[in-house]
């Protein structure tokens, strides 16, 4: 019987069985005052701190221009392993298959969603899932290519699962079940939660809270310059008071206020050469302001926590921070930190690639060629020529993850 998208979506649609409610995580109540309650509203916030989005990218770039995909025969090719090496692309892949219509047509499924469709599916690193409705095209020939995904916002969605596999999702909003491989959900931490998986924020947030939050680090830097970075001078006068040019009699401790009050940077006083009583000094005197120290570790407190939340995102203050004026973080020669943040995004990588391969390139293939196709996609090790000799560039392998449909 020939495979069609009709026979595919009824085949979903008969899975269907349950949602997945939300998960909810304890807290020892020894430590709860020191974890402030984190949930979606706490994400939305944290996501208008440009750290933490600046974490965000520095997490999602890598992960976009360093993975570039490979027919078996550009993989095999000497000039093409040392521009792997070269433009240090660490998250190679190879598609190897028989046939290789099939593997052509795999390899601009996947370049169309790494150009189109990654940046919203990556989306779960701050929210921990990320739904979306997949939007295909037909070529001329009659085929289904993958084209975009339109991302659901995560509050309004739900994942469905059947025997502990996702099998589309839930829109809260319009009460309506989409299935894959119309739906893509794709899962950050799905080690905690393996339909809600765990936002990247989670880590973070302590530091982040205690930057933010009222009385936290941002307000008692406010706060210090506002009432003790200065004082605005000391105006003495005479007791008593004063009739002004129409008459008016005023007190001096007013006029004195509306003087020091009105002064301005660049300003000027005009006061009145009388003595006092003892006839030493002047009745109205003036005593300039001055600028009073900055507290040790004002500074350092709110820049201490911005490492923190780095730190806390999985990222290590080395890839960024130079010492001195001789680079700019991993620029300065530290490898050994980059390398490491870089080889944590493997997983991330694998991930994403396997979720896309299982929920829609899986089932494009056999839309395409009417027929289930044994294909992979398998990281490259990438051989460079070392004079005569064939040397593994073993810092470039992201893993040894296979995935077959």
């Amino acid at each position: 019987m020939p495979i069609t998208a009709e026979s595919l979506l009824r085949r979903i649609q008969a899975s269907r069985t349950h949602l997945e409610s939300d998960y909810y995580e304890g807290m020892d109540p020894r430590y709860a005052h020191q974890f402030p309650f984190f949930n979606f509203m706490t994400i939305e916030s944290m996501l208008l701190d440009p750290r933490v989005v600046f974490g965000l990218w520095l997490i999602k770039g890598p992960i976009q221009t360093y993975t570039k995909f490979f027919s078996q025969e550009d993989a095999d090719n000497p000039a093409i392993n040392e521009s792997i090496v070269s433009q240090n692309l660490v998250f190679s892949y190879k598609v190897t298959c028989e046939n290789s219509e099939v593997e052509e047509y795999i390899l601009k499924q996947l370049r169309r969603f790494w150009e189109t469709g990654l940046s919203k599916a990556l989306s779960a690193l701050e929210w921990g899932y990320s739904g979306s409705q997949v939007m295909y095209k037909q070529d001329s020939k009659g085929q289904i290519h993958f084209d975009n995904l339109f991302k659901y916002k995560p509050t309004k969605i739900r994942p469905v699962s059947r025997q502990g596999g996702i099998t589309g999702l839930f829109l809260r909003d319009r009460n309506q079940y989409i299935p894959i491989p119309k739906a893509f959900w794709h899962v950050h931490g799905r080690e905690h939660n393996h339909f809600t998986g765990r936002s990247r924020l989670k880590g973070p947030h302590v530091p982040w809270h205690e930057l933010w939050s009222i009385g936290g680090a941002r307000d008692i830097r406010r706060l210090w310059y506002y009432k003790n970075s200065y004082d605005s001078g000391t105006l003495r006068y005479p007791e008593g008071s004063q009739t002004d040019e129409v008459g008016n009699i005023r007190l001096n401790s007013e006029v004195a206020a509306e003087i020091i009050t009105n002064k301005l940077t660049g300003g000027f006083l005009v006061l009145t050469n009388k003595k006092d009583s003892g006839g030493k000094d002047y009745a109205w005197s003036y005593e300039p302001p001055s600028a009073n120290i900055t507290p040790q570790g004002l500074m350092e407190y709110p820049k201490d926590l911005k490492t923190e939340i780095l730190e806390g995102m999985g990222i290590p203050p080395e890839v960024i921070e130079s010492q001195g004026s001789s680079g700019f973080g991993s620029a300065t020669g530290r490898k050994v930190p980059y390398m490491a943040f870089i080889a944590s995004l493997t997983p991330l990588v694998t991930n994403v690639i396997g979720d896309f391969d299982t929920q829609i390139l899986s089932n494009l293939v056999q839309l395409a060629f009417r027929r289930t196709v044994d294909y992979t996609i398998e990281p490259i090790v990438p051989v460079a020529n070392v004079g005569d000799e064939l040397t593994e560039f073993d810092n470039a392998d992201p893993g040894n993850t296979q995935m077959a449909s």
